[in-house]
Protein backbone atom coordinates (compact mmCIF):
# COMPACT_ATOMS: atom_id res chain seq x y z
CA UNK A 1 0.00 0.00 0.00
CA UNK A 2 2.77 2.32 0.90
CA UNK A 3 4.62 1.54 -2.33
CA UNK A 4 1.44 2.35 -4.32
CA UNK A 5 1.03 5.71 -2.56
CA UNK A 6 4.68 6.50 -3.10
CA UNK A 7 4.39 5.69 -6.81
CA UNK A 8 1.27 7.86 -7.17
CA UNK A 9 2.98 10.67 -5.29
CA UNK A 10 6.03 10.54 -7.55
CA UNK A 11 3.83 10.30 -10.62
CA UNK A 12 1.87 13.37 -9.49
CA UNK A 13 5.07 15.31 -8.91
CA UNK A 14 6.25 14.34 -12.38
CA UNK A 15 3.02 15.53 -13.96
CA UNK A 16 3.24 18.85 -12.14
CA UNK A 17 6.86 19.33 -13.23
CA UNK A 18 5.98 18.47 -16.84
CA UNK A 19 3.02 20.88 -16.68
CA UNK A 20 5.27 23.63 -15.36
CA UNK A 21 7.77 22.95 -18.14
CA UNK A 22 5.00 23.13 -20.74
CA UNK A 23 3.71 26.40 -19.30
CA UNK A 24 7.23 27.77 -19.17
CA UNK A 25 7.89 26.70 -22.76
CA UNK A 26 4.61 28.26 -23.94
CA UNK A 27 5.40 31.51 -22.12
CA UNK A 28 8.92 31.49 -23.53
CA UNK A 29 7.59 30.85 -27.02
CA UNK A 30 5.10 33.71 -26.77
CA UNK A 31 7.81 35.94 -25.33
CA UNK A 32 10.04 35.15 -28.28
CA UNK A 33 7.18 35.85 -30.66
CA UNK A 34 6.49 39.14 -28.88
CA UNK A 35 10.15 40.15 -28.99
CA UNK A 36 10.32 39.20 -32.64
CA UNK A 37 7.20 41.17 -33.51
CA UNK A 38 8.39 44.12 -31.43
CA UNK A 39 11.73 43.97 -33.21
CA UNK A 40 10.01 43.91 -36.57
CA UNK A 41 7.78 46.80 -35.57
CA UNK A 42 10.71 48.79 -34.21
CA UNK A 43 12.68 48.08 -37.34
CA UNK A 44 9.68 49.02 -39.44
CA UNK A 45 9.18 52.27 -37.52
CA UNK A 46 12.87 53.07 -37.83
CA UNK A 47 12.77 52.32 -41.55
CA UNK A 48 9.63 54.45 -41.89
CA UNK A 49 11.27 57.36 -40.06
CA UNK A 50 14.48 57.03 -42.06
CA UNK A 51 12.39 57.07 -45.20
CA UNK A 52 10.78 60.30 -44.01
CA UNK A 53 14.22 61.84 -43.45
CA UNK A 54 15.40 60.82 -46.92
CA UNK A 55 12.27 62.23 -48.50
CA UNK A 56 12.82 65.54 -46.70
CA UNK A 57 16.34 65.72 -48.09
CA UNK A 58 15.06 64.92 -51.58
CA UNK A 59 12.53 67.76 -51.38
CA UNK A 60 15.18 70.49 -51.46
CA UNK A 61 15.76 72.14 -54.84
CA UNK A 62 19.36 73.01 -53.93
CA UNK A 63 21.94 70.92 -52.06
CA UNK A 64 23.69 73.76 -50.20
CA UNK A 65 23.93 77.56 -50.29
CA UNK A 66 26.20 79.26 -52.83
CA UNK A 67 27.76 81.90 -50.62
CA UNK A 68 30.58 84.05 -52.02
CA UNK A 69 33.91 82.57 -51.02
CA UNK A 70 32.65 78.99 -51.18
CA UNK A 71 34.31 76.15 -53.03
CA UNK A 72 31.35 75.44 -55.27
CA UNK A 73 30.58 78.86 -56.78
CA UNK A 74 32.34 82.06 -57.83
CA UNK A 75 31.50 85.32 -56.12
CA UNK A 76 29.99 86.77 -59.28
CA UNK A 77 27.59 83.82 -59.59
CA UNK A 78 26.59 84.06 -55.94
CA UNK A 79 25.92 87.77 -56.29
CA UNK A 80 23.76 87.10 -59.31
CA UNK A 81 21.83 84.52 -57.32
CA UNK A 82 21.32 86.93 -54.43
CA UNK A 83 20.04 89.56 -56.84
CA UNK A 84 17.55 87.09 -58.31
CA UNK A 85 19.35 86.82 -61.65
CA UNK A 86 18.75 83.10 -62.02
CA UNK A 87 15.50 82.35 -63.83
CA UNK A 88 13.11 79.65 -62.69
CA UNK A 89 13.41 76.41 -64.61
CA UNK A 90 10.97 76.25 -67.47
CA UNK A 91 9.95 79.90 -67.29
CA UNK A 92 9.70 81.97 -70.45
CA UNK A 93 10.81 85.49 -69.63
CA UNK A 94 8.36 88.15 -70.71
CA UNK A 95 8.88 91.90 -70.98
CA UNK A 96 12.28 91.98 -69.27
CA UNK A 97 15.11 89.78 -68.10
CA UNK A 98 15.09 88.20 -64.67
CA UNK A 99 16.51 90.65 -62.16
CA UNK A 100 15.71 93.63 -64.38
CA UNK A 101 13.92 96.14 -62.11
CA UNK A 102 12.44 97.84 -65.14
CA UNK A 103 10.47 94.77 -66.13
CA UNK A 104 6.73 95.28 -65.68
CA UNK A 105 3.61 93.34 -66.60
CA UNK A 106 1.13 94.56 -69.13
CA UNK A 107 -1.73 96.76 -67.94
CA UNK A 108 -4.41 94.85 -66.11
CA UNK A 109 -2.15 91.88 -65.32
CA UNK A 110 -1.88 92.70 -61.63
CA UNK A 111 -4.64 92.50 -59.01
CA UNK A 112 -5.96 95.58 -57.30
CA UNK A 113 -3.93 97.49 -54.71
CA UNK A 114 -5.28 95.69 -51.65
CA UNK A 115 -4.64 92.25 -53.08
CA UNK A 116 -1.22 92.94 -54.61
CA UNK A 117 1.57 95.39 -53.98
CA UNK A 118 2.86 96.54 -57.37
CA UNK A 119 6.34 96.85 -58.80
CA UNK A 120 8.48 99.89 -57.84
CA UNK A 121 8.05 103.14 -59.69
CA UNK A 122 10.68 104.42 -62.15
CA UNK A 123 11.94 106.88 -59.58
CA UNK A 124 13.02 104.04 -57.32
CA UNK A 125 15.08 102.13 -59.87
CA UNK A 126 18.17 104.14 -59.07
CA UNK A 127 17.78 103.38 -55.35
CA UNK A 128 17.40 99.68 -56.13
CA UNK A 129 20.47 99.64 -58.37
CA UNK A 130 22.46 101.44 -55.67
CA UNK A 131 21.35 98.84 -53.09
CA UNK A 132 22.44 96.03 -55.40
CA UNK A 133 25.76 97.78 -56.03
CA UNK A 134 26.38 98.19 -52.30
CA UNK A 135 25.58 94.53 -51.76
CA UNK A 136 28.09 93.50 -54.41
CA UNK A 137 30.82 95.63 -52.90
CA UNK A 138 30.21 94.10 -49.51
CA UNK A 139 30.29 90.62 -50.98
CA UNK A 140 33.60 91.26 -52.73
CA UNK A 141 35.15 92.39 -49.45
CA UNK A 142 34.33 89.05 -47.86
CA UNK A 143 35.47 86.91 -50.78
CA UNK A 144 38.84 85.19 -50.74
CA UNK A 145 40.70 84.34 -53.93
CA UNK A 146 42.43 81.30 -52.45
CA UNK A 147 39.90 78.47 -52.35
CA UNK A 148 42.20 75.56 -53.15
CA UNK A 149 42.12 74.18 -49.60
CA UNK A 150 38.33 74.23 -49.30
CA UNK A 151 36.07 71.24 -49.66
CA UNK A 152 32.60 71.20 -51.17
CA UNK A 153 30.18 73.06 -48.93
CA UNK A 154 32.89 75.10 -47.19
CA UNK A 155 33.14 78.88 -47.12
CA UNK A 156 36.10 81.03 -46.10
CA UNK A 157 35.82 84.36 -44.28
CA UNK A 158 39.19 85.84 -43.54
CA UNK A 159 41.13 83.19 -41.62
CA UNK A 160 38.01 81.22 -40.68
CA UNK A 161 36.47 78.33 -42.61
CA UNK A 162 32.85 77.25 -42.27
CA UNK A 163 30.99 74.24 -43.65
CA UNK A 164 27.32 73.73 -44.30
CA UNK A 165 25.80 71.53 -41.58
CA UNK A 166 25.02 68.12 -42.98
CA UNK A 167 21.54 67.01 -41.99
CA UNK A 168 20.19 70.47 -41.16
CA UNK A 169 16.53 70.83 -42.10
CA UNK A 170 14.88 74.07 -43.19
CA UNK A 171 11.17 74.70 -43.72
CA UNK A 172 9.31 77.66 -45.16
CA UNK A 173 6.24 78.80 -43.23
CA UNK A 174 3.86 81.25 -44.90
CA UNK A 175 0.94 83.08 -43.36
CA UNK A 176 -1.52 84.05 -46.11
CA UNK A 177 -3.84 87.03 -45.67
CA UNK A 178 -7.04 85.04 -46.27
CA UNK A 179 -9.62 84.34 -43.57
CA UNK A 180 -11.32 81.20 -44.83
CA UNK A 181 -10.10 77.69 -45.73
CA UNK A 182 -7.72 77.21 -48.65
CA UNK A 183 -9.11 77.10 -52.16
CA UNK A 184 -7.72 77.18 -55.66
CA UNK A 185 -7.29 80.58 -57.27
CA UNK A 186 -9.41 81.02 -60.35
CA UNK A 187 -7.50 83.85 -62.01
CA UNK A 188 -3.82 83.16 -61.13
CA UNK A 189 -3.49 86.55 -59.40
CA UNK A 190 -5.66 86.32 -56.28
CA UNK A 191 -3.97 83.53 -54.34
CA UNK A 192 -3.35 85.85 -51.38
CA UNK A 193 -0.22 87.59 -50.15
CA UNK A 194 2.15 85.99 -47.66
CA UNK A 195 2.05 88.54 -44.85
CA UNK A 196 4.11 86.24 -42.60
CA UNK A 197 7.25 84.58 -43.98
CA UNK A 198 9.49 82.47 -41.74
CA UNK A 199 12.23 79.92 -42.13
CA UNK A 200 12.15 77.22 -39.45
CA UNK A 201 15.55 75.56 -39.03
CA UNK A 202 16.31 72.30 -37.18
CA UNK A 203 20.01 72.06 -36.34
CA UNK A 204 21.08 68.45 -35.57
CA UNK A 205 24.40 69.67 -34.11
CA UNK A 206 22.94 71.85 -31.38
CA UNK A 207 19.49 70.21 -31.20
CA UNK A 208 18.06 73.69 -31.49
CA UNK A 209 15.23 75.22 -33.50
CA UNK A 210 15.84 78.62 -35.06
CA UNK A 211 13.41 80.98 -36.77
CA UNK A 212 14.32 83.55 -39.39
CA UNK A 213 11.73 86.22 -40.11
CA UNK A 214 11.82 87.36 -43.72
CA UNK A 215 10.55 90.87 -44.44
CA UNK A 216 7.49 90.58 -46.67
CA UNK A 217 8.51 93.80 -48.50
CA UNK A 218 11.87 92.38 -49.64
CA UNK A 219 12.32 93.22 -53.31
CA UNK A 220 12.88 90.11 -55.42
CA UNK A 221 12.10 88.78 -58.87
CA UNK A 222 8.70 87.16 -58.89
CA UNK A 223 7.13 84.88 -61.48
CA UNK A 224 3.69 85.69 -62.84
CA UNK A 225 2.26 82.41 -64.05
CA UNK A 226 0.58 82.36 -67.44
CA UNK A 227 0.17 86.13 -67.77
CA UNK A 228 2.16 86.51 -70.95
CA UNK A 229 0.48 87.24 -74.27
CA UNK A 230 0.68 83.58 -75.24
CA UNK A 231 0.12 82.19 -71.77
CA UNK A 232 3.81 82.07 -70.86
CA UNK A 233 5.19 83.10 -67.49
CA UNK A 234 6.41 86.65 -66.94
CA UNK A 235 8.98 87.85 -64.42
CA UNK A 236 8.98 91.23 -62.71
CA UNK A 237 10.41 92.97 -59.64
CA UNK A 238 8.12 93.29 -56.63
CA UNK A 239 7.73 92.58 -52.93
CA UNK A 240 8.28 88.96 -51.88
CA UNK A 241 4.79 88.77 -50.35
CA UNK A 242 3.29 89.23 -53.81
CA UNK A 243 4.71 85.98 -55.18
CA UNK A 244 2.14 83.74 -53.50
CA UNK A 245 -0.67 85.66 -55.16
CA UNK A 246 0.50 84.53 -58.59
CA UNK A 247 -0.24 80.91 -59.32
CA UNK A 248 -2.95 78.54 -58.18
CA UNK A 249 -3.06 79.71 -54.55
CA UNK A 250 -2.04 76.19 -53.51
CA UNK A 251 1.15 74.17 -54.12
CA UNK A 252 2.23 76.12 -57.18
CA UNK A 253 2.10 79.42 -55.27
CA UNK A 254 4.03 77.87 -52.37
CA UNK A 255 6.69 76.44 -54.66
CA UNK A 256 7.20 79.77 -56.41
CA UNK A 257 7.60 81.49 -53.05
CA UNK A 258 9.93 78.76 -51.83
CA UNK A 259 12.15 79.21 -54.88
CA UNK A 260 12.21 82.99 -54.43
CA UNK A 261 13.23 82.64 -50.77
CA UNK A 262 15.86 80.02 -51.65
CA UNK A 263 17.45 82.38 -54.16
CA UNK A 264 17.24 85.32 -51.78
CA UNK A 265 19.25 83.22 -49.29
CA UNK A 266 21.91 82.28 -51.85
CA UNK A 267 20.29 79.04 -53.06
CA UNK A 268 19.49 77.83 -49.56
CA UNK A 269 18.03 74.29 -49.50
CA UNK A 270 14.43 74.32 -48.23
CA UNK A 271 13.15 70.87 -47.35
CA UNK A 272 9.44 71.57 -47.10
CA UNK A 273 6.82 74.28 -46.90
CA UNK A 274 3.67 74.94 -44.93
CA UNK A 275 1.34 77.78 -45.85
CA UNK A 276 -1.71 78.59 -43.81
CA UNK A 277 -4.55 81.01 -44.24
CA UNK A 278 -4.17 83.24 -41.21
CA UNK A 279 -7.87 83.04 -40.46
CA UNK A 280 -7.16 79.55 -39.16
CA UNK A 281 -4.91 80.85 -36.38
CA UNK A 282 -7.82 80.61 -33.94
CA UNK A 283 -8.00 76.83 -34.34
CA UNK A 284 -4.22 76.40 -34.10
CA UNK A 285 -3.88 78.71 -31.11
CA UNK A 286 -6.62 76.96 -29.14
CA UNK A 287 -5.24 73.51 -29.95
CA UNK A 288 -2.32 74.17 -27.57
CA UNK A 289 -4.28 76.35 -25.17
CA UNK A 290 -4.02 80.11 -24.77
CA UNK A 291 -0.96 82.26 -25.50
CA UNK A 292 -0.05 85.00 -23.02
CA UNK A 293 2.21 87.89 -24.03
CA UNK A 294 2.94 91.62 -23.72
CA UNK A 295 1.51 93.90 -26.42
CA UNK A 296 4.45 95.46 -28.29
CA UNK A 297 2.71 98.49 -29.80
CA UNK A 298 -0.53 100.38 -29.41
CA UNK A 299 -3.32 98.30 -30.95
CA UNK A 300 -6.32 99.88 -29.26
CA UNK A 301 -7.69 100.55 -32.73
CA UNK A 302 -8.83 96.91 -32.89
CA UNK A 303 -9.04 96.12 -29.14
CA UNK A 304 -9.27 98.77 -26.38
CA UNK A 305 -7.41 96.48 -23.98
CA UNK A 306 -4.41 96.13 -26.30
CA UNK A 307 -2.43 99.20 -25.32
CA UNK A 308 1.35 99.06 -25.51
CA UNK A 309 2.74 97.09 -22.57
CA UNK A 310 -0.53 95.39 -21.68
CA UNK A 311 -0.39 91.74 -20.59
CA UNK A 312 -2.97 89.84 -22.62
CA UNK A 313 -4.07 86.25 -23.12
CA UNK A 314 -4.84 85.42 -26.74
CA UNK A 315 -7.60 82.94 -27.44
CA UNK A 316 -9.66 82.26 -30.52
CA UNK A 317 -9.50 84.90 -33.23
CA UNK A 318 -7.47 87.25 -31.02
CA UNK A 319 -4.36 85.37 -32.17
CA UNK A 320 -5.15 86.11 -35.81
CA UNK A 321 -5.83 89.79 -35.09
CA UNK A 322 -2.60 90.17 -33.14
CA UNK A 323 -0.31 88.80 -35.85
CA UNK A 324 -2.25 90.18 -38.83
CA UNK A 325 -2.93 93.79 -37.77
CA UNK A 326 -0.91 96.43 -39.59
CA UNK A 327 -1.26 100.21 -39.49
CA UNK A 328 -0.39 101.12 -43.06
CA UNK A 329 -0.13 104.80 -42.10
CA UNK A 330 2.94 104.06 -39.98
CA UNK A 331 6.30 103.81 -41.76
CA UNK A 332 7.84 100.31 -41.57
CA UNK A 333 4.58 98.90 -40.24
CA UNK A 334 5.50 95.61 -41.90
CA UNK A 335 8.60 95.41 -39.72
CA UNK A 336 6.54 96.19 -36.61
CA UNK A 337 4.13 93.41 -37.50
CA UNK A 338 7.04 91.04 -38.08
CA UNK A 339 8.23 91.79 -34.53
CA UNK A 340 4.78 90.80 -33.21
CA UNK A 341 4.77 87.65 -35.32
CA UNK A 342 8.20 86.72 -33.93
CA UNK A 343 6.95 87.31 -30.41
CA UNK A 344 3.81 85.25 -30.91
CA UNK A 345 5.65 82.37 -32.58
CA UNK A 346 8.21 82.32 -29.77
CA UNK A 347 5.52 81.91 -27.11
CA UNK A 348 3.41 79.56 -29.22
CA UNK A 349 6.35 77.31 -30.16
CA UNK A 350 7.48 77.08 -26.56
CA UNK A 351 3.98 76.11 -25.48
CA UNK A 352 3.58 73.60 -28.31
CA UNK A 353 6.94 71.93 -27.66
CA UNK A 354 6.12 71.52 -23.98
CA UNK A 355 2.78 69.96 -24.86
CA UNK A 356 4.31 67.65 -27.49
CA UNK A 357 6.69 66.26 -24.86
CA UNK A 358 3.60 65.35 -22.84
CA UNK A 359 1.66 64.03 -25.82
CA UNK A 360 3.53 62.80 -28.90
CA UNK A 361 0.26 62.75 -30.86
CA UNK A 362 -0.21 66.52 -30.53
CA UNK A 363 1.32 67.27 -33.97
CA UNK A 364 -1.39 65.11 -35.51
CA UNK A 365 -4.01 66.98 -33.48
CA UNK A 366 -2.59 70.31 -34.59
CA UNK A 367 -2.50 69.17 -38.19
CA UNK A 368 -6.10 67.99 -38.12
CA UNK A 369 -7.27 71.25 -36.54
CA UNK A 370 -5.40 73.32 -39.07
CA UNK A 371 -5.71 71.12 -42.15
CA UNK A 372 -8.59 73.02 -43.83
CA UNK A 373 -6.46 76.19 -43.76
CA UNK A 374 -3.16 74.59 -44.77
CA UNK A 375 -1.18 73.70 -47.85
CA UNK A 376 1.99 71.63 -47.35
CA UNK A 377 4.23 69.26 -49.26
CA UNK A 378 5.07 67.28 -46.10
CA UNK A 379 3.93 63.65 -46.24
CA UNK A 380 2.99 61.36 -43.33
CA UNK A 381 6.42 59.73 -43.08
CA UNK A 382 8.09 63.16 -43.07
CA UNK A 383 5.76 64.54 -40.40
CA UNK A 384 6.29 61.40 -38.32
CA UNK A 385 10.06 61.79 -38.55
CA UNK A 386 9.87 65.44 -37.51
CA UNK A 387 7.57 64.60 -34.59
CA UNK A 388 10.05 61.96 -33.40
CA UNK A 389 12.90 64.45 -33.51
CA UNK A 390 11.40 67.72 -32.33
CA UNK A 391 10.88 66.56 -28.75
CA UNK A 392 14.64 66.49 -28.33
CA UNK A 393 15.11 70.02 -29.64
CA UNK A 394 15.15 73.29 -27.72
CA UNK A 395 13.66 76.60 -28.73
CA UNK A 396 13.92 80.06 -27.18
CA UNK A 397 13.56 83.70 -28.17
CA UNK A 398 17.31 84.08 -28.72
CA UNK A 399 17.04 81.76 -31.72
CA UNK A 400 14.69 84.09 -33.60
CA UNK A 401 16.41 86.26 -36.19
CA UNK A 402 15.36 88.95 -38.63
CA UNK A 403 17.03 90.33 -41.72
CA UNK A 404 18.92 93.60 -41.55
CA UNK A 405 18.49 96.09 -44.34
CA UNK A 406 16.94 99.34 -45.50
CA UNK A 407 13.30 100.20 -46.03
CA UNK A 408 12.54 102.95 -48.53
CA UNK A 409 9.26 104.51 -49.53
CA UNK A 410 8.39 103.69 -53.11
CA UNK A 411 5.92 105.60 -55.21
CA UNK A 412 3.08 103.57 -53.74
CA UNK A 413 4.48 101.01 -51.27
CA UNK A 414 7.41 100.36 -48.99
CA UNK A 415 10.37 98.41 -50.34
CA UNK A 416 12.94 96.50 -48.27
CA UNK A 417 16.52 95.90 -49.45
CA UNK A 418 18.59 93.42 -47.41
CA UNK A 419 22.10 94.20 -46.20
CA UNK A 420 23.97 91.50 -48.14
CA UNK A 421 26.92 91.29 -45.74
CA UNK A 422 24.59 90.93 -42.75
CA UNK A 423 22.54 88.33 -44.65
CA UNK A 424 25.64 86.25 -45.39
CA UNK A 425 26.70 86.48 -41.74
CA UNK A 426 23.23 85.32 -40.68
CA UNK A 427 23.39 82.35 -43.04
CA UNK A 428 26.81 81.38 -41.68
CA UNK A 429 25.57 81.69 -38.10
CA UNK A 430 22.46 79.56 -38.55
CA UNK A 431 23.36 77.06 -41.27
CA UNK A 432 27.11 76.57 -40.93
CA UNK A 433 29.66 75.35 -38.37
CA UNK A 434 33.22 76.62 -38.03
CA UNK A 435 35.89 74.03 -38.92
CA UNK A 436 39.65 73.81 -38.86
CA UNK A 437 41.06 74.70 -42.31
Amino acid sequence: MKSTELWESRNSDGRQKRKKRRVRNVVLAWLLVFVGVAGLLAGGVKLFLNMGYRHLQDNAVFSMPSLPGSFTVDAEEANASADGSFSDNGDVIGTGAVGDPTAAPSDGALPDEEQLENTPADGNRQDEEQQASDGNKTTDKNTTSNKTSLKAGQVQRGDKVYEYIDGILTFLVLGIDIDGPVSKSKDLVSGGQSDAIFLVVLNPDTKRISLIGVNRDTMVDIVMVGLGANGENLTTRAELAVQHGFGDGLHQSCELTRDAVSKLFYNLPIHGYVSFNMGGMAALNDAVGSVRLTVLEDMTEINPAWYQGAEVTLTGKDAYEYIHYRNVNVFESARNRLARQKQYLSVFAGTALAEIKKDITLPVTLYQAFKPYTVTDLELDEISYLASQVTGYQFDAEAIYTMEGTTVKGKRFEEFYPDQEALQDLILKVFYREVTP
